[in-house]
């Protein structure tokens, strides 16, 4: 989670160059400054399901279907 963080405040994660690298000039940079903190905090949220998936459930569960397994355990039958 500390790696994670660092890389968001640093912007170095993949998936932010792209709309940093295709900027093809400095009006369109703008307004991709502007989202991507957004965008960096809304991907956070599948980071902690995930750490909290794999605290909860184990590592033995399946990646994929760990929000499902989440959602059953949360909610009545």
């Amino acid at each position: 989670m500390a790696i994670s963080m660092i890389g968001v405040m640093f912007m170095t994660l993949p998936h932010t160059w792209p709309p940093i690298m295709s900027a093809r000039s400095s009006r369109v940079l703008r307004p991709n400054y502007l989202w991507l903190p957004l965008y960096n905090s809304m991907i956070v949220l599948p980071l902690i399901f995930g750490y909290v998936a794999f605290v909860i459930l184990g590592a033995n569960t399946d990646p994929g279907a760990a929000l499902l397994h989440l959602s059953a355990q949360a909610f009545p039958e």
